[in-house]
């Protein structure tokens, strides 16, 4: 694991959203064995994607990593974006804490959208 890089992730956040933007949810993702809970923002005006996140450390680090990169490549694949993701971290999808590192694919993915 890539403790260097998730900790300067988890300190230096960039895409966390701040209690003044009013952004509309867009993704929303939960670990229901420990209670991380992720949401996606878009910011239009900005051209990026902004986060929230009551979640442990990987999952924060997580999702500031892929705003970040979503921020540098908007069309990037997601399973591109999740192997770079899991590459970067020095992690496989079999590690024990992999569920945390990939709920913020899950969100992006789409595959629990927020309710409107």
């Amino acid at each position: 694991m890539n403790e260097q890089l998730i900790l300067d992730l988890y300190k230096n956040r960039k895409y966390e959203i701040t209690p003044e933007q009013l952004l509309e949810p867009v993704y929303v993702a939960e670990n229901a064995s420990c209670g991380d809970k992720i949401v996606f923002f878009r910011n239009d005006e900005e051209q990026t994607f902004r986060y929230s996140a009551q979640a442990c450390s990987l999952t924060v680090a997580s999702a500031e990593y892929i705003a970040r990169k979503l921020f540098q490549e908007p069309t990037i694949e997601i399973s591109l974006l999740q192997e770079q993701l899991l590459g970067d971290f020095e992690m496989t999808i079999l590690d024990k804490r992999a569920a945390c590192v990939l709920l913020p694919i899950s969100a992006i993915q789409g595959t629990a959208p927020a309710e409107r």
